[in-house]
């Protein structure tokens, strides 16, 4: 799993840039900016479908 923590921006597979800003280490949520929340596998959280919002590289880390 990947190291997704709060404050990061990701680019999506979808070719969108997102900011994580709350994370649910139980069900492995990850709420994101400006719209949306994806399980660490890429599904988005509300239908359970495969969607465009796999986290697939790191943009900016926490603090940089």
């Amino acid at each position: 799993m990947k190291n997704i923590q709060v404050g990061q921006i990701w680019k999506t597979r979808g070719g969108e840039l997102v900011r994580v800003v709350s994370v649910d280490d139980t069900n492995f949520p990850y709420n994101l900016a400006p719209r949306s929340c994806v399980t660490g596998d890429g599904r988005e959280f509300d239908d359970g479908e495969p969607g465009e919002l796999d986290l697939v590289s790191l943009v900016r880390d926490v603090g940089a």
